[in-house]
């Protein structure tokens, strides 16, 4: 029996994120504590991964959108502050059964969804089909607003009574007549930069890539008379999105900005000619940062130390083959949105081919370390979200997700323990971790996991050995158990008298689990399947011996 004297141990701080992108030797020396399969884990503001939350139907009814009177995926789906009645309203879209128009829906209490009475919006256009349904909010002074874009029909602006169309030939003088000689009568993409509403994308107007905006303050105005315009970057503009006080004009292969300008409203700007953006709706703004998806993967806007210079650096090389292995249907109908909350973006992509169960996306997070000033990418993969369309903003003070499905539904995420009643399927999996030493086998003794536990727990822990050597005889798993996560008693869940709430206490667990075997290099595999609670893995110390060398 080996002395304590001969039992070595190594602790493992669980940082870095998913990795796929490095050989196994450079991961074990120089980042033990990042992932080679991170599945439905998350960045935790405590530290480690944490396995996200579920989702359920929206106000706990399982309802269809518009059931019996639609069909197809939810093209959008928003929650907004309506100033006239003082509520939130929750509205979706969706394609009128026969599919030659769809209609917006308004959920009354949750209790079931109400047509609204708009002008006719058709599926299909002379080069275009509604694949989803795009908005912009703003409030210039009279209360909030939204305009809606599908890239076949006009605008159509919402003031929270009236529903009008944006046409090019109206005079734009009165709101019944909104438009004006710039406007664009089938845009796809809208925004809201400098008091002025920015629409573009028109399908009808074949290659000339022009983009167009209202008068100031005005969203029924659309006269060059009176101060709205079209601008021409030379390319297809796919994505407007505003960033500090700039606007800046994504197309495939080019980036530009619109800057203000005293003399001619807007002055553009070159970015780059060398990068460009192939997913509209992976435009998203996220802890200071303006980031899309490229040719060859995630990236920021991000402005460097010299004025109106712009850096542009690929945030997503960990996780490089992930990207590389998206195909033009995951691009096609990639959809992303921002949680604030936890400094964290979500992209989901497919074209609703899969069922829930296998659908994928990315989830990525910014670890920020308080002590350093510093802030890291970090990203995983999502398994188990089938989204269409995706909505995320603040209601009475706290933050909403909601995403729209392609079986009709409207789901909240961030809420529940389960995939709408189906298992949540996570997997963190560590390098294989050689301890600095490749030709000495180890025999493994001992590994204590530390785990902040939100409930009972089950899982299952299990070990490959020898970098996934065919030959090398793999141990059997270990099942772990957590009877119950500790509640704090300052925490918003906690109930004073609860047995399992302490004063004093702390969340933190420890799983110790014996081990058998020997290997000259160990991956641990940290597998969860159920509707348990979440939790979150801050760090793993395993222990062993040394056997002998080779």
């Amino acid at each position: 029996m080996a002395s304590t004297d001969d039992i070595v141990s190594q602790r493992i701080i669980s940082i870095g994120g998913l990795n796929t992108n490095e050989a196994s030797l450079t991961l074990s020396d120089q980042a033990p504590g990042c992932a080679t399969a991170l599945v439905n884990f998350e960045v935790s503001k405590a530290g480690g991964y944490r396995r996200i939350n579920g989702y359920q139907p929206l106000d706990n009814m399982a309802l269809e959108v518009g059931e019996g009177l639609a069909e197809g995926p939810v093209l959008g789906v928003w929650i907004i502050f309506n100033s006239t009645t003082k509520i939130y309203e929750t509205i979706a879209a969706r394609a009128d059964t026969g599919g030659a128009t769809y209609s917006f829906w308004l959920l009354n209490g949750g209790v079931n969804w109400t047509q609204i009475v708009t002008p006719v919006r058709n599926m299909t256009g002379p080069n275009s089909i509604v694949t989803i349904v795009r908005f912009a909010e703003f409030n210039f002074g009279s209360g909030n607003n939204v305009i809606f874009v599908d890239g076949v029909n006009p605008a159509l602006w919402y003031d929270g009574v009236a529903w009008e169309e944006i046409l090019s030939t109206n005079t734009g003088t009165v709101s019944t007549d909104a438009g004006g000689d710039q406007a664009l009568d089938a845009p796809a993409i809208v925004t809201v930069f400098k008091n002025h509403i920015f629409i573009g994308l028109d399908p009808s107007i074949d290659g000339e890539g022009r983009f167009a905006h209202s008068a100031p303050n005005t969203p029924y105005d659309w006269t060059a008379a009176n101060g709205a315009g079209q601008l021409f970057p030379g390319f297809n503009a796919i994505a407007l999105k505003p960033f500090r006080d700039e606007l800046y004009i994504f197309g495939k292969e080019k980036i530009q900005r619109a800057v203000p300008d005293v003399t001619s409203g807007f002055l553009l700007q070159a970015v780059t000619d060398d990068i460009g953006c192939v997913s509209t709706d992976s435009v998203l703004e996220v802890a200071a940062n303006l980031i899309f998806l490229s040719p060859d993967g995630i990236r920021p806007v991000a402005g460097t130390e010299k004025i109106n210079d712009v850096e542009l650096g690929l945030l997503s090389r960990d996780i490089q083959p992930i990207i590389d292995a998206l195909t033009p249907s995951d691009i096609e109908g990639l959809v992303g949105v921002v949680i604030r909350g936890k400094t964290q973006f979500r992209y989901f992509y497919g074209i609703g081919l899969q069922d829930a169960i296998d659908s994928k996306g990315i989830v990525g997070g910014a670890r920020i370390n308080q002590r350093q000033g510093s802030k890291a990418w970090e990203f995983g993969e999502l398994l188990g979200i089938r989204a269409s369309t995706v909505f995320s903003g603040f209601v009475n003070g706290s933050e909403i997700v909601i995403h729209g499905d392609y079986d009709g539904n409207v789901y909240q995420q961030e809420v529940g323990s389960s995939f709408n009643g189906e298992n949540i399927f996570s997997i963190y999996s560590s390098p294989f971790l050689d301890f600095s030493a490749t030709d000495i086998r180890k025999l493994m003794r001992k590994i204590t996991v530390f785990i902040d536990a939100e409930g009972s727990l089950t899982s299952v822990l299990g070990l490959t050995f020898d970098w996934g050597d065919q030959v090398a005889i793999q141990p059997n798993n270990y099942t772990t158990l957590v009877s119950s996560g500790s509640s704090l008693y300052d925490a918003l869940t906690s109930i004073y008298d609860a047995v399992n709430t302490l004063y004093g206490g702390t969340s933190r667990t420890l799983i110790r689990v014996n081990l058998q075997g020997s290997a000259f290099s160990v991956k641990f595999n940290f597998v969860n399947i159920g509707t348990d609670p979440s939790f979150t893995i801050t760090g793993f110390v395993p222990e062993f011996s040394i056997k002998g060398r080779n």
